[in-house]
């Protein structure tokens, strides 16, 4: 596990507003203008230098690595050692705000997300490097947005978005393999092999269970005997099931009844869900909501959008979009679900040919009177037409408060 540094972002942090970096240790010799952190000294420095921290100045004519800084212990910063003798520290993309992680990413950012100003270029005070902000609406140039705390428009290249990852205590530097017995580094190198050999293994059965089609199993007793099973093996539309069912259970268990939900950080980090926006032609799900005990204007807290290619599910759209508006971190099943391989009554479905393709929903084999044939299409035509899911939500019979947008 590489060994982090965390240090005070300069461009980031402002008055009032103290933004932290994580940095990599890494063995390699460093360049000028990058941190060093010292290791080992030769013993006339002393050991009152060993993980101090500075700035590579120069490379020095030396070919061993040895550099000046602006450490102070010397009247130059010379390290008089080789590269060995300190680690270069490489900034990540994640940073620490009041002990929360987030990743900063460079990408075009959703309604209802955060973004953290990194390249402020507006002539007013209206924002500056650090600021972090919701967006509020995506604008029509060059991929810029609108936030709720400014309405002032702020270009692509000026933010980052920011995705929430564990929290800090969870990212706790080990002690250093290399410190640790020989026993101990070996009986640990042994454990994360076999972590890693069981993940693997988990993966692969997983690929094996979604691609391997039921076989039958022969029973070596009669059908009527109490040990006799059927064959366990689900299907890809039978995990996908499970997976919506787990999707809508959890969102029914982080919203009380009154519309309470409790983000990352405590009974009174709440917020209150007033409803989830819908849109089905771009295929997206927002939260909306307001600060439960703070500014109570309803805005957007979360928001998901279905991958290109994949078949759209309202519920797992709500629960992924839920969970970002909490902090929460999001499984890995519900952005990696198999596609639905039945179609079903209630589904939308695409078929015919490409110029001339219709979208119709899914009604059973029961006659109807004055049927829409623009909008509907029986369950046996969508099958004998190979018709492409598209929508498996089939929430018509929900309850769930909720505003559809075309």
């Amino acid at each position: 596990m590489t060994n982090i540094t965390v240090l005070k972002d300069e461009n980031l942090s402002g008055a009032g507003r103290v933004v932290e970096r994580e940095y990599r240790e890494v063995k390699r010799w460093a360049d000028v203008g990058e941190y060093v952190k010292v290791t080992t000294v030769a013993e006339d420095y002393g050991p009152a230098v060993v993980d101090s921290i500075g700035k590579c100045t120069r490379n020095d004519q030396f070919d061993d690595g040895s550099i000046d800084t602006t450490l102070t212990h010397d009247s130059d910063g010379f390290l008089n050692t080789d590269h060995t003798s300190y680690v270069t520290l490489e900034p990540s993309d994640i940073i620490r705000i009041n002990g929360a992680r987030f990743r900063m990413v460079d990408r075009k950012a959703t309604v209802g997300e955060r973004v953290i100003i990194i390249d402020a270029k507006t002539a007013t005070d209206a924002y500056r490097n650090g600021n972090i902000m919701t967006v509020n609406r995506l604008g029509n140039y060059k991929d810029g947005v609108y936030t709720d705390e400014t309405w002032v428009f702020v270009y692509r290249s000026e933010y980052r978005v920011l995705e929430p990852v564990e929290s800090a205590e969870s990212a706790q530097q080990p002690e250093p393999l290399s410190a640790k017995p020989a026993p101990e580094q070996a009986a640990e190198i042994i454990a994360a092999l076999t972590t890693r050999v069981a993940s693997l293994e988990r993966r692969v059965s997983l690929l094996e269970v979604a691609n391997a089609k039921p076989t039958p199993r022969r029973a070596d007793k009669p059908a009527s005997h109490p040990s006799f099973t059927k064959c366990t093996i689900k299907s890809p539309q039978e995990i996908r099931d499970d997976i919506v069912k787990r999707a809508k259970d959890d969102v029914s268990r982080l919203i009380d009844e009154d519309g309470f939900a409790h983000r990352r950080g405590g009974p009174f980090n709440t917020v209150v869900i007033e409803e989830f926006v819908v849109n089905r032609g771009k295929r997206t799900v927002v939260v909306l909501g307001f600060e439960a005990y703070g500014n109570r204007k309803k805005r957007a807290l979360g928001f998901a959008k279905c991958a290109p290619g994949d078949v759209f599910n309202v519920w797992i759209g709500k629960v992924v979009a839920l969970r970002r508006a909490l902090g929460l971190e999001i499984p890995e099943e519900y952005v990696s679900a198999p596609q639905p391989t039945e179609v079903r009554v209630g589904d939308i479905v695409k078929y015919g040919a490409s110029n001339t393709a219709r979208v119709a929903a899914v009604v059973a084999d029961f006659p109807f009177t004055n049927l829409d044939t623009r909008k509907f299409t029986y369950l046996s035509t969508a099958i004998s037409c190979d018709a492409s899911i598209i929508d498996d939500s089939r929430e018509s019979d929900s309850a769930e408060p909720r505003k559809e947008v075309a």
